[in-house]
């Protein structure tokens, strides 16, 4: 929420409201990821736990490598699929008048970027489970830093929205990146 909230600030405060009428509507569309996303962190989050609480660290290890890697080809068919059909699907949301804006390239950054979500999610449910939690404390505040940067940074250089959406992948790059290092160890 964190995140929706400056992303909003700053497209409201450089863009304006029609930016961001644009931005939400090629946003909206991620909840197909998400919504499994959450279903399979609920269900995997006690095996990764009960393999961690049996010492079974491989195990643990495996598990989160095959959610991660299944989830990311599932959400990979999926990106191919709304990048080939963004407009159709911007139309049918949107309507006309939102056909010719960015909202159709921005549902497309948003996809391929939804790749990356997998590894976000269970590397930061495995550090939970590994009884780790600062962590993702500090991550989350470390990735809201990133984001408010790259969200100045990017509307700086790009003058346009899309700086806004290509903003949104280095503080889950960051995330991936810091949360890797403990469970590598």
């Amino acid at each position: 929420n964190l995140f929706n909230v400056t992303n909003t600030f700053f497209i409201n405060f450089f863009i304006g409201p029609a930016g961001l009428a644009v931005y939400n509507l090629g946003g909206r569309l991620i909840k197909i990821v998400e919504i499994p996303l959450l279903s399979f962190a609920a269900s995997g989050m006690p095996s990764l736990a009960s393999y961690y609480n049996q010492n079974k660290k491989e195990d643990m290890m495996y598990v989160m490598k095959k959610m991660v890697v299944m989830l990311t080809i599932v959400i990979a068919g999926i990106a191919v699929l709304s990048i080939i059909f963004a407009n159709p699907v911007i139309l049918l949301l949107g309507g006309e008048k939102y056909l010719h804006t960015e909202a159709p390239n921005l549902f497309r950054i948003f996809m391929k970027m939804a790749m990356l979500y997998p590894a976000d999610r269970f590397f930061g449910l495995t550090i939970d489970v590994i009884h780790m939690p600062k962590i993702n404390f500090y991550k989350i505040l470390v990735m809201l830093l990133i984001n408010l940067v790259a969200n100045y940074v990017g509307v700086s250089v790009f003058h346009s929205i899309y700086g806004i959406a290509f903003a949104g992948m280095f503080p889950m790059l960051f995330a991936i990146v810091f949360t890797y290092i403990p469970l590598n160890n």
